[in-house]
């Protein structure tokens, strides 16, 4: 007989690794991972939505060789930021090493290149100044010494390709850096506390892409006075930018709703009219006025709603609110029409250049988006419409039947009266070409009046 079977290599390395498994340590390292690298399934719609043009930010994207002109620029941001700051470059680098392994658990992946310490050191320290520099340089926190036309820094060039591609860039879920490099970057270069510079940085962020406006102006959470404010729960600059649209009230859970939403025009024909509102908001309606954040949409639109969407589908946790949201708007917006109704109330603001029918049209692909699956977030909100809808079209139908048996009542009587017999018809014919006679006799007797009684022509 043979022995006792020796157990292969994986078996010992499995129950070896089971002894030493820390199940609750496992836990802890899910719930800090929060920057993705995007699955396939998710690129194969759009692959161009999930990369960057111009700037690497963070290791997934850092070396590729149409985004190595962008590092010149990034070490010449770093030596702009210690020239202004109280602090040196070594100053930055041990702040930044007390948090290196935290901030590798940010990451879902890190190839072997970046497993190394002083590697992922000097990728933190030299994008998060580029970072920095960029976000405030839109806000009056930077003391400004670029040259006016700097390509990426320059108060002239704002607006230019470039600079609309790196604040693309920025936007993408493959592209994050933590915000606990930020933070902590900008409060050794300024001495504040850490309210004062998360604050500083979402100002920067919302500044940058104004999605927090609203008709009135911008709206920030991270303003003092703001109640329940929490900016160091935001874990980077996509982070910031979705929840600052979704983070109202919009109501509980629980009430799932199959039947369609009337469009935006139905239900204005019924009475409802629309307002905008901060999205701190939320979506809610109140007496006949539904109220939905101010949205502007514009030509980075798509790429930064896919790219919170995968944020919400990786980060389990985030919710399906995003989701909801297009899903709520694309029922909306069945139309053209639609469209312009809610850019007439101003809660749409595009350029000129995106007509109603491109607007709806994006509302459309973004909800047929297979990885968007809302949650019942809305369902209170969509559950008040309908109830309004079909309440108010049961009136107008009721006031419908009304006056048409009062018009059909009112027609019995004349035939009835008028129409009995012939005599009487002609009659009513006789007297209404009396009354026609009488009206064109008076009106030509007037006439002849005035025509008399007029000046006559001046003559020299």
């Amino acid at each position: 007989m043979d022995g006792p079977r020796v157990p292969g290599k994986w078996i010992i390395d499995i129950e070896e690794g089971k002894e030493h498994t820390d199940h609750s340590k496992e836990r802890i390292r899910w719930k800090k991972r929060c920057i993705f690298k995007v699955p396939p399934y998710f690129t194969s719609l759009n692959i161009d939505a999930y990369k960057p043009r111009v700037v690497s930010l963070g290791p997934y994207h850092h070396g590729k060789e149409h985004l190595k002109p962008m590092e010149a620029h990034k070490r010449r941001s770093l030596s702009h930021f210690l020239n202004r700051s109280r602090c040196s470059l070594k100053d930055l680098c041990d702040s930044l090493d007390e948090v290196t392994l935290q901030l590798m658990d940010h990451y879902d992946h890190l190839n072997e290149e970046w497993l190394d310490k002083d590697r992922f050191l000097e990728l933190m320290v030299v994008d998060g100044c580029f970072l920095l520099e960029f976000l405030l340089n839109y806000t009056k926190l930077l003391n400004h010494d670029y040259d006016n036309f700097d390509p990426i820094f320059g108060i002239s060039t704002r607006g230019s390709v470039m600079y609309r591609n790196i604040r693309r860039d920025m936007i993408l879920i493959e592209n994050q850096l933590p915000v606990i490099v930020l933070q902590r970057l900008l409060a050794l270069s300024t001495c504040k506390d850490a309210r004062e510079v998360s604050m500083d940085i979402a100002e920067g962020i919302l500044n940058l892409y104004a999605i927090a406006r609203t008709p009135h102006g911008p709206y920030y959470c991270f303003s003092p006075n703001t109640p329940n404010c929490t900016p160091n729960q935001y874990m980077h600059v996509l982070d910031v930018l979705r929840d600052e649209l979704i983070a109202g009230s919009w109501g509980k859970n629980g009430h799932t709703i199959n039947a369609t939403l009337p469009s935006a025009t139905v239900l204005s024909s019924v009475g409802i009219k629309f307002t905008p509102t901060s999205p701190r908001d939320g979506i809610y309606i109140k007496g006949h006025t539904l109220f939905l954040p101010y949205l502007v949409v514009n030509e980075n639109s798509e790429t930064m709603f896919l790219n919170f969407i995968a944020l919400e589908q990786l980060q389990v946790r985030k919710g399906q609110r995003v989701s909801s949201y297009i899903t709520f708007m694309d029922l909306l917006i069945r139309s053209a029409d639609d469209v312009k109704l809610l850019r007439d109330y101003g809660v749409i603001h595009a350029l000129s250049r995106w007509s109603n029918r491109a607007i709806a049209k994006f509302f459309y692909e973004l909800s047929k988006n297979p990885m968007v699956q809302p949650d019942d977030s809305l369902a209170e909100v969509r559950m008040a419409l309908k109830d309004y809808y079909e309440s108010s079209k049961n009136i107008v139908e009721l006031t419908a039947r009304k006056v048409n048996e009062k018009i059909g009542n009112w027609g019995s009587y004349f035939k009835q009266t008028y129409c009995r017999n012939p005599w009487t018809v002609m009659g009513l014919v006789a007297g209404i070409i009396i009354l026609a006679l009488t009206a064109i006799q008076t009106y030509y007797a007037v006439q002849q009046y005035y025509d008399n009684n007029r000046s006559p022509p001046l003559h020299h």
